[in-house]
């Protein structure tokens, strides 16, 4: 009983210490990632060593939308964030006035060395898919990154680019725009992104496309 407890001790001091830590780095690194992606999300840089969650890359999360329209799937190893100031950190305020766009999911990858992240934004647009990726080239611009695009699907609502900024960590991420209903001239859009450093991208290429493939509308 003794040793029960204490091991429920130990565990319980790791969680919140992963949380004291995640909430740090985020106060110490977020301006380095400020103005980046589809509308504005803020990189986090990875603080803690997958082993002391265990390797899970099995098994998977999946994450509703509060309304039920979306639905994707995520790998159970990454860890979601709800902290409301970082979640507002993610949009940028420009887009939030204008789009009515909110955060909505928020997950980072915990892994030494490495730096992966998935963003679930849901906003109120009266533009088409070519349109909110011109968009997204002139707010990132006007924030000093240069948003190339690399490849672009307007039928699946898929697109891949690259973020650079100088003396800022290059980026690389693959996106998907879904359009649900219509209300009022405005379509309710979702935008999911997920995001990891260029220098890791082919190592990551494959789970990202696999989680950018389980993102569909539910109706």
């Amino acid at each position: 009983m003794r040793k029960t407890l204490k091991n429920i001790l130990i565990f319980s001091a790791i969680i919140i210490l992963a949380a004291l830590l995640i909430t740090y780095f985020w106060d110490q690194e977020k301006d380095k990632f400020r103005g980046i992606t589809s509308d504005n999300f803020s990189q986090i840089k990875p603080i803690l060593p997958e082993e002391i969650f265990g390797d899970q890359n099995d098994n998977y999360e999946e994450f509703i939308s509060p309304d039920g329209k979306l639905k994707m799937k995520y790998p159970s190893d990454w860890l979601e964030i709800n902290d409301e100031e970082m979640l507002e950190e993610v949009i940028a305020q420009e887009w939030a006035d204008k789009y009515n766009l909110k955060t909505l999911f928020l997950a980072q990858k915990l892994k030494l060395g490495e730096s992966s992240q998935i963003v679930v934004n849901e906003g109120d647009f009266d533009i088409g898919f070519e349109e909110i990726i011109e968009e997204m080239k002139k707010s990132n611009l006007a924030k000093g990154w240069n948003m190339e695009i690399i490849d672009s699907n307007a039928e699946e609502g898929i697109f891949e680019a690259n973020y650079q900024k100088p003396d800022h960590y290059e980026l690389h991420s693959r996106e998907k725009v879904l359009f649900g209903e219509q209300k009022e001239g405005l379509m309710k859009t979702y935008l999911v992104a997920v995001i990891v450093f260029d220098k890791d991208w082919e190592a990551s290429k494959s789970i990202v496309e696999e989680i950018i493939g389980s993102v569909q509308l539910t109706e």
